[in-house]
């Protein structure tokens, strides 16, 4: 029992839930929703018919102590006794009873008289049967009867039969003191049983009866409680499960709002002309538009969930090599990018196709940076149409170069006199048409070097220089210039001798030449410009810097300032001459050689243009000339 090895009895009833039986249409619906299990100590029960508890059976009490043999027990409808025995140890549930009155109450029959007991010795006995099978019996040995007899046979002969009688009525009365509690506490399991909760038992006595009817009473209020707290569960659960039923309808519907509007974006990204593709911050593929598909052979399934880098292969157009990886760039920066000029896209069959355009970075509601959207175009046709305005302006600036050779030609020789002398006034117009002339050669021989760089046909031929030299020569063929404006320019070289490295004397001329010759044009006359030229040794490169302090470059054309063709505005209203290809044909120079470009300016507060190289040298490149001067 519960873990203890004190044996008791055991009955047990079902709950059935009585609202729901009564409500239901079906059978079997009403399902039992729990059980009730009394216990009996057998121990308990045995003091009760040995007389040793406190019970109202004080005369059975006394007059069973002075007999020896005498003993009252229970045995069940399995004939065991399920009480203690006063001869055999641990009896309960062990002893077997199989006397005759045992057997005659399977029969519904009582007994009163001699017959074996369950010990196999003669006995006077009597029996009461229940109706649940059960059987309480009286005995006391014959032996001990037949004793006390003897010389007072017909003396105690109406005494012993008064006795009986009394056991008689003991066990009567005894039967009345289990019984009725046993029926009080079975009505009440029943009705708890067919779930009427609110019934309690009126059973007060003291002894394990009262014990058990507390407990009834206890257990039906807890049942009670918590059949309350269930059906307000239940209430409870209802209105979830409407509030659930809710929020699943408006899921639905958003999820056909979303799956609308993915189908809308779908097909607007269909219709674009352009290749668009989107990946994540880790690079993985998540959108590859028709066009794209088109443009590199990938199909969308082949390249999602990929790397765009396992897909996308942009080189160089000059040397073949892979352009900036303008793609991460925009994701590191969260700022857009463009894809590096004359790049080629290397398709799925190996073809390589010009392309053009941009990436730009997604960000989410918090402004977290999530991925990546990258537009690019076939560049083919536009790049067509420019290699055909190049081969246009190299053709025409041949053609131009041959006249004007011949104008320089003859106006050097009038200005010579070789044919006659000239008066003052005549040398001031040659002096201008020379001029003139010299600024058509020069513009000629830009178009013819922005062509040769264009088309890939420059050449250049790195040789070993010193640079420490190189730029103190080139500061001293601009000397007439410098004089001329009437600027300060100072060189900041090495004090140690640096080592030569191979450049392209010619390309590399022309771009500090451009450098300085911007710095001494525009540099403050009120500050007596100063122009400072430096060459900067790092591990990783040489920098040749040249620093002005003179009008600067507006903020908002610094990102046009190296396009072909291009002049700043306050540049123009100081200078009017000038072409704008002499900053274009410094990056393309760079750009060509392996190295780099760049400057940093305010208005009013002058520029700082610098030119890398690396410690490698210029690259040499294989083409057909070398640039113009």
């Amino acid at each position: 029992h519960f873990g203890e090895k004190n044996i008791a009895i055991l009955a047990t009833a079902p709950i059935v839930d009585q609202d729901r039986l009564e409500h239901s249409s079906d059978q079997q619906k009403s399902e039992n929703i729990g059980v009730i299990m009394l216990f009996f100590k057998t121990d308990g029960l045995s003091n009760i018919l040995t007389g040793k508890a406190q019970t109202e059976f004080g005369a059975l009490s006394t007059w069973t102590v002075r007999k020896k043999t005498m003993e009252v027990y229970l045995v069940n409808q399995d004939k065991v006794m399920v009480s203690e025995s006063k001869f055999v140890l641990n009896a309960p549930f062990k002893q077997t009873v199989d006397t005759p009155p045992v057997r005659l109450c399977a029969k519904s029959e009582e007994m009163v008289g001699e017959y074996l007991s369950y010990r196999q010795i003669p006995v006077f006995g009597a029996s009461m049967c229940f109706g649940n099978g059960w059987t309480l019996l009286t005995e006391i040995d014959k032996d001990e009867v037949l004793g006390s007899l003897g010389d007072y046979l017909q003396q105690n002969l109406l005494s012993g039969m008064a006795t009986f009688l009394l056991i008689l009525i003991a066990m009567y009365l005894f039967t009345i003191g289990i019984t009725t509690p046993l029926k009080e506490l079975s009505g009440v399991a029943q009705k708890l049983g067919k779930g009427d909760f609110t019934t309690r038992s009126k059973l007060l006595t003291r002894d394990e009866f009262g014990e058990l009817s507390q407990v009834f009473n206890q257990m039906a209020e807890n049942v009670q409680k918590g059949n309350a707290g269930l059906a307000e569960k239940v209430k409870e659960e209802e209105t979830g499960r409407l509030a659930i039923g809710n929020i699943l309808g408006d899921l639905e519907v958003a999820k056909n709002q979303l799956e609308a509007e993915k189908a809308k974006d779908e097909a607007i990204l269909a219709s674009i002309g352009d290749a668009v593709m989107a990946c994540d911050k880790d690079g993985r593929i998540m959108l590859f538009n028709g066009v794209a598909q088109a443009l590199t052979g990938f199909s969308s399934k082949e390249v999602t969930g990929n790397h765009y880098r396992q897909i996308l292969h942009f080189i160089k157009e000059s040397d073949q090599k892979p352009g900036n990886d303008f793609i991460a760039e925009a994701i590191a920066t969260g700022q857009g990018t463009k894809m590096a000029n004359h790049t080629l896209l290397i398709t799925k069959d190996g073809r390589k196709i010009p392309v053009a355009d941009s990436a730009a970075p997604i960000k989410n509601a918090q402004g977290e940076i999530i991925g990546c959207v990258v537009v690019f175009r076939d560049f083919t046709h536009e790049r067509d149409v420019d290699r055909a305005k190049t081969e246009f302006v190299s053709l025409a600036s041949h053609q131009l170069r041959t006249p004007l050779t011949s104008i320089n030609w003859y106006i050097e020789m009038l200005q010579a006199g070789d044919a006659g002398a000239l008066n003052d006034k005549q040398k001031e117009f040659l002096s201008e048409v020379y001029k003139g002339s010299k600024r058509m050669v020069q513009l000629v021989n830009d178009l013819l070097n922005v062509s040769r760089l264009e088309t890939g046909r420059l050449k250049i031929g790195p040789v070993m220089t010193d640079l420490a030299v190189f730029i103190a020569e080139v500061k001293k063929e601009l000397e007439p210039q410098i004089q001329e404006q009437g600027c300060l320019v100072t060189l900041e070289l090495p004090q140690k001798t640096i080592a030569k490295i191979p450049v392209n004397p010619v390309l590399l001329r022309q771009v500090i030449v451009n450098f300085l010759t911007n710095a001494i044009r525009y540099s403050s006359k009120d500050k007596k410009g100063a122009v400072t030229v430096s060459l900067i040794v790092s591990p990783q490169k040489y920098t040749i810097q040249v620093k002005d302090n003179g009008i600067g470059i507006p903020q908002d054309v610094q990102p046009h300032i190296f396009e072909k063709f291009f002049r700043a505005d306050n540049a123009r209203a100081i200078v009017a001459d000038g072409n704008g290809l002499g900053l274009y044909l410094a990056k393309q120079i760079m750009e060509s050689s392996g190295g780099t470009i760049g400057f940093s300016s305010s208005v009013g507060s002058g520029s700082t243009f610098y030119a890398t190289i690396p410690l490698s040298g210029m690259r040499a490149k294989v083409g057909e000339k070398g640039i113009e001067i």
